[in-house]
C-alpha cells in the first residue's frame, strides 16, 4: 500500500515539474503603457478650483454683458428704422397732399409756392431753362427740332403738351403724365419730373 502511494506522488511531483518547464513565463506588467493609456487626473487644491471657479463665473458675467449690449443695440437701430419710416411716410402724404391741391385747383401758380410735389411715384419740381444759361427755345431746337413756349400759367409747352425733364432712361418725346395733363420729355434730369416753366 505505502509502495503504491508512493508510485503516485512520483508521478504528480514529475507531471508538476514537466508542467513548470514548458508552461511560459509570466509577462511583467508594463506600467508606463498603462498610464500613457490613462492618464490620471489631477488633483486641483482649494486655492486653484476657486480661482478656476471665479474665473467661470467671469466669463459668463461677461457673456450675459455683451448679450445685453447686443439687445441694446438692435433696440436702438429699429427704433431709428422706425422713426425714418414715419418721417418718410409723412414726406410722402404732404407730396400727394400738394399733388392734390395741385390738380384740385389746376393753378400752377399753387404748384410754383409748392416748389416740389409727388405724382405717380416721382418727385415733381420745376426749373427755367433760362435761368441755367440755355433759352427755352434753344432747349427745344436742340432735342426735339423746335421751339419749346410758354402758356399763359408759363408752364412750357411743346406740340401742346407740357415740356418735362426725367431721368436719362426716357428717351426725348417719350409722352409721359404729369399734374397739368399729357407731358412731353425734352430734356434729361437727376432723376425727378422737372416741368419747365419760366418762374
Amino acid at each position: 500500500m505505502n509502495a503504491k502511494r508512493t508510485a503516485i506522488c512520483g508521478t504528480v511531483i514529475a507531471a508538476c515539474i514537466a508542467c513548470s518547464l514548458f508552461a511560459p513565463a509570466p509577462r511583467p506588467i508594463d506600467w508606463e503603457s498603462v498610464l500613457a493609456a490613462k492618464p490620471l487626473l489631477p488633483t486641483l487644491g482649494a486655492d486653484e478650483y476657486h480661482a478656476q471657479l471665479d474665473k467661470a463665473h467671469q466669463a459668463a458675467d461677461k457673456a450675459a454683458a455683451n448679450a445685453a449690449d447686443i439687445q441694446r443695440e438692435v433696440a436702438r437701430i429699429e427704433a431709428q428704422q422706425a422713426a425714418e419710416l414715419a418721417a418718410q411716410q409723412a414726406a410722402a402724404q404732404q407730396q400727394a397732399a400738394n399733388c392734390a391741391s395741385v390738380q384740385a385747383s389746376g393753378n400752377a401758380g399753387s404748384f410754383q409756392s409748392q416748389g416740389v410735389i409727388g405724382y405717380n411715384g416721382l418727385r415733381v419740381t420745376y426749373y427755367n431753362p433760362d435761368a441755367m444759361g440755355t433759352s427755352a427755345s434753344q432747349l427745344g431746337n436742340t432735342t426735339m427740332g423746335s421751339p419749346i413756349t410758354y402758356n399763359s400759367d408759363g408752364i412750357g409747352t411743346y406740340n401742346g403738351m407740357v415740356a418735362v425733364a426725367m431721368p436719362s432712361d426716357y428717351a426725348y418725346g417719350t409722352v409721359v403724365d404729369t399734374p397739368f395733363g399729357q407731358g412731353i420729355v425734352i430734356d434729361h434730369s437727376g432723376g425727378a419730373m422737372d416741368v419747365v416753366a419760366d418762374w
